[in-house]
């Protein structure tokens, strides 16, 4: 895979502390993948609106969305492990750091590329109802799913890649997604009220609840 040539490229800086030895000719490396390209993702939606008698609006509305250029952290510095665990058949990584590098100078070489894996979509119904008094109201739910390879929520690649636990570091699969939310109620509960002379008051108030999704687990050690 052709990587940019601008790779961006620090040193350890010395420091003035008695003693402190530091190696200045190891480096870690970004790359860019030449053809890299900005998320984009393919979202369609379809949605219904019912009336009911007695004034109640019923709608029903899902979401899809297609990861078409997600991002994705890959460390092409590590070199690759011919051992798996017998517990789940990862990847095993023997050896000190050193003797793990493709090339000893770098202690990393992170290259952000693209996926198109990951998805998400969401099912949500609502019921909203206005009174003659001035009240409004409503309620909805909403069920849904998202997984992705890798976020990129994090400031730079080696957080991205370091924070991303999957069972093999050189091919991550799909996950569940930090915006994963399995479950969320929305109501809201308003009054509406006209004086003379243009003046109108307005109370209103918004709750919502969410569950923190699913979470995977990946134990450490092999």
């Amino acid at each position: 895979m052709k990587t940019s040539a601008a790779a961006q490229a620090t040193a350890p800086t010395a420091l003035s502390t008695p003693g402190l030895v530091v190696d200045l000719d190891v480096f870690e490396a970004n790359v860019l993948d030449n053809n890299f390209k900005f998320p984009t993702v393919w979202r369609s939606s379809l949605g219904t609106d019912y009336r009911l008698p007695g004034g109640y609006v019923v709608t029903f509305e899902g979401m899809y969305t297609q990861a078409i250029h997600d991002v994705k952290f890959v460390n092409i510095g590590l070199k690759d492990s011919a051992i798996a665990s017998p517990v789940d058949g990862r990847p095993v990584f023997l050896g000190s750091p050193v003797q793990l590098r493709v090339n000893p100078a770098f202690t990393s070489v992170f290259l952000v590329t693209n996926t198109n894996r990951g998805y998400r979509y969401s099912l949500t119904g609502q019921v909203r109802k206005t009174f003659d008094i001035g009240v409004d109201g409503s309620f909805a739910y909403t069920y849904g799913t998202a997984k992705d390879v890798a976020n990129g929520v994090r400031n730079s690649p080696q957080s991205n890649w370091e924070y991303n636990q999957v069972p093999d570091v050189r091919n991550p699969g799909l996950a569940y997604s930090n915006f994963d939310i399995r479950h969320r109620i929305t109501s809201t509960l308003g009054y509406r009220k006209e004086w003379g002379r243009g003046y109108v008051m307005s109370v209103s108030s918004v709750f919502t609840g969410a569950s923190v999704g699913e979470r995977g687990q990946v134990p450490s050690g092999a």
